[in-house]
């Protein structure tokens, strides 16, 4: 009865370890992925990560609904413009029909280096 009982615990107690299973992290296991909204740097990490995962939900909430998205025609020599749900409906297009997307930003230009600049000239 005695070994029945020991044996009981051993297999119970081998039972609940797993080898196998890594250990849980702590913190976002996401944080890499998104960056900080309230940061220029994570705005362009998140712009980035929704253009190469072609990931519209991503993507559509980087932008307020009043967003303009205003380009210029050299050859017809006039400014043109879409609003948020065109510029939607075209991402859309283009993530649906493209297999690879890499951006590869070469500046960013935060806020405070723009007034330190205007403020050295």
């Amino acid at each position: 009865m005695r070994i029945a009982l020991i044996i009981l615990v051993l297999s119970t107690s081998v039972a609940a370890c797993n080898p196998f299973a890594p250990a849980l992290e702590e913190g976002n296991p996401f944080g890499d992925l998104l960056g900080d909204p309230t940061t220029v740097e994570g705005f362009f990490t998140n712009f980035r990560n929704a253009y190469e995962l072609r990931d519209l939900s991503l993507y559509e909430t980087l932008l307020d609904s009043s967003f303009i998205f205003v380009w210029h025609d050299f050859d017809a020599q006039v400014d043109r413009e879409w609003g948020f749900a065109q510029d939607l409906e075209t991402t859309r297009r283009l993530f649906q029909n493209s297999s690879l997307i890499r951006l590869q930003w070469n500046q960013i230009i935060t806020q405070d280096e723009l007034e330190r600049f205007i403020k050295m000239r």
